[in-house]
Formats: structure tokens, sequence, C-alpha cells
């Protein structure tokens, strides 16, 4: 089923929906005013928001820091999962900060996370080191890409993308 989705900057009209994909997304989500404050006042984020029909279904933000991106969040609403949808946001990341001299990509995922895991290990994402305490309940992996081209075959939708 493919899909038409456009990706989008995030703004401050899209925090509701955003805060709410979150909400219903992670163990411990960030709030509706932490995202307001990235795009609002932090200068070196970038915040992608999937569109389907003019509806947000996901969203990714990202740090640019020198030649390094930190994605510090991505989610894609339940129902649009493993469609595609994370892909798309992962590659308009890549073609918006290759220009920049971007060279590596790197991210915390909870070790129990093993869905986000696979799809990040599936782009090209290896493990690279570990956060103690990184989340209340656990450490984090820290995951390394450095080669910005997405690995060949991804396709952006199927039954098993996330």
């Amino acid at each position: 089923m493919d899909l038409f989705i456009t990706i989008e900057e995030m703004t401050g009209e899209d925090l509701e929906t955003v805060s709410a994909i979150e909400q219903a997304s992670f163990k411990d989500p960030w709030s509706l005013h932490s995202f307001q404050t990235e795009i609002e006042t932090n200068h070196h984020a970038l915040y992608l928001v999937a569109r389907l029909e003019g509806v947000i279904i996901g969203y990714l933000g990202a740090w640019i820091v020198f030649e390094q991106v930190h994605i510090t969040t991505l989610a894609v609403k339940e129902t649009y999962r493993r469609r595609g949808i994370a892909i798309r946001l992962v590659e308009t990341l890549v073609e918006k900060v290759a220009p920049r001299g971007v060279s590596c990509l790197t991210l915390e995922v909870r070790p129990s996370n093993k869905a986000a895991r696979l799809f990040y290990e599936k782009l090209g994402f290896v493990v690279t080191g570990r956060r103690k305490h990184y989340y209340a309940d656990e450490d984090a992996l820290i995951m390394t890409k450095n080669n910005l081209k997405l690995p060949e075959g991804i396709k952006r939708g199927g039954a098993d993308e996330y």
C-alpha cells in the first residue's frame, strides 16, 4: 500500500499532534513544552513531521552539532507503523544535513526496544557504546551511523519496515 507522505519542518501548530503521538509511543515521553522549546529556541535543532493528507502521522527530531547529527526522537503513529514512514523521515533528515558536511548520525535507544534497534540496524547504525542510567529504569545503547548513505534495498514501505 503506497501512501502519499509529505515531510516538512515542524511548526508550533504541529505541537499538540506531535505531543499526542509522543505520549502514545514512549514510556518516558517528552512534554509538549520540551518540543516547543526545541523548535523555538534550539538553533541546533531540526524537527520534521510526516503528513498524510495534511494529518501528522510521524515526526523526527535532531540536533546538528558540527559534523554530527544526533537524533533526539522519532515516532510514527501506531496505525501507520511498518509502512516506511520512519525511513522517509530519516532519508529527509540525511538529505537536509548532508550538504552541511555532516558525516555521522548518532542516537540513544533502550536496549529493551527491539523494534527500534532492528530498524536502526537495518539503516546501517551499529551499537558503539552505552550510557549508564540514561533512562529512569535502564541504560541506553548509543547507536552510530558513519556513512550517511542508506543501504541499498531499503524500501519506503512494506511489511518489514518500521
